[in-house]
C-alpha cells in the first residue's frame, strides 16, 4: 500500500499528497502544559510598538551551533532569477514534513520578533536575519512588488536588518528598524495570509530541504525523497538548526543507508544527535528537542505501518491493553510491561490508563518491582497506609529505605500521611528519583533550571532536587512558543512514569533487581 505520508512532486512547484493532514493530536503527548502558560507566540499580529517593556534578549543564539556547508551556501538553483534572487512560486506542504516547526516557532508563520532568540528571527521556519530573512523578504516583493510593497524600506535598509541592533537594552523595545520589520511582516500576512505562507513554505523548502536531500544523496548516497515526510522534516529541520554544513556531522555518525526502514532511520538519526551534543553550546536543549521529534516521527510511521499492516515488530511488542495505542509512549509501556515494572488498571477492563496521573502507591509499586527484591521492611506510621493492601509492602519498603516520603513539611522532617491515590506531581518524581540515586555532595550546575520560565515556581524543598534531575535527563522542560517550563506542579502520567524508568534504568540512575 502507499503511504499516505508521502509527498509527490511536479515539476518546479510541488503538490504534497494530503496537504492538510494535521499533526497527530497525541505528536506531543509528553509534554503538559503548565496552566496559565499562553500558547501563543511572544510578538505576533501586531503593528505597532509594543504597550509595555520587551524582555531582555535570551541566551539563545543559534549562530554558535550553525555551519553552512560552503557547496550549499546561497544555491537555490531551481528557481534563481539571473540577479540572483529566489524567484518563487507559493508552494503547500504537509503539516507532516514541517512538524518540526513546532520546536522553531510554535507553527506560526505570523511569528514576529521574540527574545527566545535574541530577537534575531521571523516566521514559521524563523528566518533568521543574519542568514535568510532578507533574501526571503526580497523574493517576496520581487514576485509581487504590489501586494509587497510594505516590504521596500526594510529592503533599502537591509544592511540594518542583518547586522545592526533589534533590541535596545535601555528602552526595552525593538528599534527603528527591528520594528519596520516587525510590522512589515506583519502587514505582509495580513495583505494574503495564505500566500505568504505559502512563499514561506516554498523558500524554506528550497533554501532548506531539497539541499538536504540533495546532500545525502550525493555525500551519503541516501535517497529520501521516497520517504515519509516526516523523515525528510528530521532531515530538514536539522539543517535549520546546524546549517548545511553542521548537520552532516549527524549524517555521518547516523550511518545511514537506504536499506533502513523509516523507523531504523529516525531511530539511527535521533541517536546521533542526543548521543553527541554533550560539546555544543545547548545540548541538552538539542538531547530534549529529539527526543520529542523521534516520538512525533515514530507516531507518523507508526500510522503508516498500520495502514499497511506492517506494524514494524513482532507478536513479543503486543500488549493487551485497549488504550494503548502506538504513540511517543509505546515502546516505553512495552519495556516496562515486559519487564513486569508496571501492569495495567483492571478496573472495569484491564488498560493501562496511559494519560492519567499515576498515584503515588503505584509509584512505590514500581521501585519496588524494579529494585525491592522482595524485602519485607517495617511497617510504616503512616494512617492512611492499609497494611492489608496490595501496596503496604512497597510503601513501606520505599518510606524505610528513604526513596520516598510522605505529605507534609520536608523542611521540619514531619510528614502526615503517605499520599495513598494522590498524584505525583513533577517536582516529587524529579525528588523520589535524586533520593535513590544522588549521592551527597553532587555538584548543582543551576544554569539550566534557570532557563526555565517558571523556575521561581518550584517548592523551595524540592529546589536542588529538581536541579539535579533537570541536569540528569530524569525529566526536561515543557516546551511552549516563549520558552521552556519546569512545570514542577504538573502531575505526572502513567505514561510518563514508563518513559522516565526507562530512561532512568538505561542511565543508570535506577538500580534493576540484584
Amino acid at each position: 500500500m502507499e503511504s499516505r505520508h508521502r509527498a509527490v512532486a511536479a515539476g518546479l512547484t510541488l503538490t504534497l499528497a494530503l496537504g492538510a493532514w494535521t499533526m497527530p493530536a497525541s505528536a506531543f503527548a509528553g509534554t503538559t502544559i503548565p496552566q496559565g502558560a499562553s500558547e501563543t507566540a511572544s510578538s505576533s499580529g501586531g503593528d505597532t510598538g509594543k504597550s509595555g517593556p520587551l524582555p531582555e534578549p535570551g541566551d539563545y543564539d543559534r549562530a554558535l551551533d550553525y555551519e553552512e556547508d560552503p557547496q550549499e551556501s546561497g544555491s537555490i538553483s531551481l528557481l534563481s532569477t539571473e540577479e540572483g534572487l529566489a524567484r518563487l512560486t507559493p508552494l503547500t506542504l504537509s503539516s507532516e514534513m514541517k512538524y518540526f516547526a513546532e520546536n522553531e516557532s510554535g507553527s506560526n508563520y505570523d511569528q514576529g520578533f521574540s527574545y527566545g532568540d535574541g530577537y534575531n528571527a521571523m516566521g514559521f521556519y524563523q528566518f533568521d536575519r543574519r542568514y535568510s530573512l532578507l533574501p526571503f523578504i526580497k523574493a517576496c516583493y520581487e514576485y509581487n512588488p504590489t501586494k509587497y510593497v510594505m516590504f521596500a524600506p526594510v529592503i533599502e535598509r537591509g544592511d540594518e536588518l542583518t547586522g545592526g541592533a533589534i533590541y535596545d537594552r535601555e528602552t526595552k523595545q525593538l528599534t527603528e528598524i527591528g520594528q519596520l520589520a516587525e510590522n512589515a511582516w506583519h502587514a505582509a500576512y495580513r495583505a494574503d495570509s495564505t500566500e505568504f505562507s505559502a512563499l514561506q513554505d516554498a523558500y524554506a523548502y528550497q533554501e532548506y530541504y531539497l539541499p538536504v536531500q540533495r546532500i545525502l544523496k550525493n555525500n551519503f548516497g541516501v535517497d529520501i525523497s521516497g520517504r515519509a515526510d516526516c523523515v525528510k522534516g528530521l532531515a530538514w529541520g536539522l539543517c535549520n538548526l546546524f546549517g548545511s554544513g553542521g548537520c552532516q556531522r549527524f549524517f555521518r555518525l547516523a550511518n545511514l543507508s537506504d536499506d533502513m526502514t523509516d523507523r531504523e532511520f529516525v531511530n539511527a538519526l535521533c541517536d546521533a544527535v542526543v548521543n553527541n551534543v554533550d560539546d555544543y553550546a545547548y545540548g541538552a536543549s538539542y538531547k530534549a528537542r529529539y527526543e520529542r521529534e523521534r516520538a512525533t516521527c515514530l507516531e507518523y510511521i507508526a500510522e503508516d505501518e498500520a495502514l499497511s499492516g506492517d506494524t514494524g515488530s513482532d507478536e513479543s511488542d503486543e500488549l493487551p491493553f485497549f488504550d494503548v495505542d502506538r504513540a511517543w509512549y509505546y515502546d516505553d509501556i512495552v519495556y516496562v510491561y515486559k519487564n513486569g515494572y508496571m501492569s495495567g488498571l483492571a478496573d472495569p477492563v484491564l488498560r493501562f490508563a496511559p494519560n492519567e496521573a499515576i498515584v503515588r502507591q503505584d509509584v512505590a509499586c514500581v521501585l519496588y518491582n524494579i529494585f525491592g527484591n522482595g524485602e519485607k521492611a517495617p511497617a510504616c506510621n503512616f494512617a492512611d497506609v492499609d497494611q492489608s493492601k496490595y501496596y503496604a509492602d512497597a510503601i513501606n519498603w520505599a518510606v524505610y529505605h528513604g526513596y520516598m516520603n510522605g505529605i507534609g513539611d520536608p523542611a521540619t522532617g514531619t510528614y502526615v500521611r503517605f499520599g495513598v491515590n494522590e498524584p505525583l506531581p513533577r517536582e516529587q518524581l524529579a525528588s523520589v528519583a535524586a533520593n535513590i540515586a544522588r549521592k551527597t555532595g553532587d555538584s548543582l550546575d543551576a544554569s539550566k533550571y534557570h532557563s526555565m520560565l517558571d523556575w521561581a515556581t518550584t517548592s523551595p524543598w524540592a529546589t536542588e532536587n529538581v536541579i539535579w534531575a533537570l541536569n540528569k535527563g530524569v525529566i526536561d522542560g515543557v516546551s511552549l512558543v516563549e520558552g521552556r517550563y519546569v512545570a514542577p506542579h504538573n502531575n505526572t502520567t502513567r505514561a510518563e512514569m514508563a518513559a522516565i524508568v526507562r530512561r532512568c534504568i538505561e542511565k543508570g540512575i535506577i538500580p534493576t533487581a540484584s
